[in-house]
């Protein structure tokens, strides 16, 4: 009986370590581009080859193999892998925070990094940009740094509109074309670092726009725009929490104030359109 217990146990042994064996030749090796202006992505590991994509700084890549000064990569957009050679050089160990990077006429915007529908977080642009923010994430409470061409006092504002937004399951009714609220430009705090600041939370002026709205009006908008089933379900002598009605930010604005020595000013504004739901 011993016997055949030492003989199970053992076998017990030799699996685990058999699996620890196989994580081992599983485990990935990670890197993060550390190119400030991207990371040009190759076909083939040449210098000569044909660039395929650009990554962007902070850009998380996996290491399949190494060709001399490059290696073979793999790293994920939007649930697709994509596969290339990228200069080993121009990767770090260490992990990097991505950013937004802006790059107009006369500074740099730097952003801490917002999920954003679109494929990169880097932009041209010579006054204006505007960006769509993924579902969840939002340009509140980020760090902004602005790297002007030539020597003048910065300063970054903030707004935000708000609407209403009416909620079951989903939001199914849209008041947004009459109940908004844009709040007044406000001075974001600088950082320690030169020319860096942080933006403002997502705390704007709630309670003044409850008290600009009745609900006895929504319950009429609600049966004109949408229908009766959705406007029989608002009581009136109720307050908007009650009925499931809720303020959601659906844009924020940021605005770069350059002003030179002679007080000369330009703006900068960069527009994040929020994906409004539940």
């Amino acid at each position: 009986m011993n016997g055949a217990q030492n003989t199970y146990n053992l076998s017990k042994i030799v699996v685990v370590l058999a699996m620890f064996v196989s994580s081992l030749g599983f485990a990935k090796t990670l890197k993060y581009v550390c190119t400030e202006n991207g990371l040009p992505l190759k076909e083939v590991p040449s210098a000569d080859a044909k660039d395929v994509d650009v990554l962007d700084y902070g850009t998380e890549v996996e290491i399949l193999d190494e060709k001399g000064e490059f290696s073979k990569i793999r790293f994920y957009r939007f649930f697709e892998h994509i596969l290339g050679y990228v200069l080993t050089s121009e990767l770090s160990s260490e992990k990097i925070d991505k950013r937004m990077k802006i790059q107009f006429n006369d500074a740099v915007v730097y952003i801490e990094d917002v999920r954003l529908l679109s494929k990169n977080n880097t932009f041209n642009a010579e006054d204006k940009v505007t960006v769509k923010v993924s579902y969840g994430d939002s340009p509140f409470n980020k760090w902004v740094r602005v790297q002007p061409e030539r020597n003048v006092n910065v300063k970054v504002y903030q707004r935000v509109e708000k609407s209403l937004v009416v909620f079951d399951e989903q939001p199914f009714c849209d008041l947004s074309g009459s109940y908004t609220f844009k709040s007044d430009w406000r001075l974001m705090p600088p950082l320690l670092e030169d020319n860096t600041f942080t933006s403002l939370k997502d705390e704007v002026e709630d309670e003044t726009f409850k008290e600009k709205i009745s609900v006895a009006e929504i319950k009429d908008d609600l049966r004109r725009l949408c229908s009766q089933k959705v406007a029989n379900m608002i009581n009136p002598f109720k307050t908007l929490t009650e009925n499931g009605i809720g303020i959601k930010s659906q844009n924020v604005w940021y605005k770069v104030v350059l002003t030179d020595e002679n007080g000369k000013t330009t703006e900068k504004i960069i527009e994040f359109n929020l994906m409004v739901g539940c």
